[in-house]
């Protein structure tokens, strides 16, 4: 895109990839992924987030290891979770706003 616009890219306004962070927040990204989705009952269901009950085992089984690697890791799961389940509700809300039109 710079190239068309004839201009140099601003590295500070790239912004970051995956693979430029920490390894344990990798790992949290791809258990978040794993990880099964957890919705209210009745007929109005909401998104909940995810469970996160099988943490722990996931942890093992990527050998997140040390108390602040599981920290950061756990961190990173709860801004992926709230970040979700804002997501889901905005687009809740704008579907509502649809029907009642």
């Amino acid at each position: 895109m710079c190239k068309q616009l004839g201009t140099e890219p601003d590295m500070d306004e790239i912004p970051p990839e995956l693979k430029d962070f920490p390894e344990c927040m990798q790992i949290a990204v791809d258990i978040y992924n794993m990880l099964p989705s957890s919705f209210t009952g009745g007929m109005e269901s909401s998104f909940i987030g995810k469970d996160l009950s099988t943490v722990a085992t996931f942890f093992e089984i990527f050998q997140v290891e040390g108390v602040e690697e599981k920290l950061l890791a756990m961190k990173t799961l709860c801004i992926l979770n709230k970040s979700s389940i804002t997501q889901y509700n905005q687009k809740k809300s704008a579907k509502q706003k649809l029907k009642t039109k």
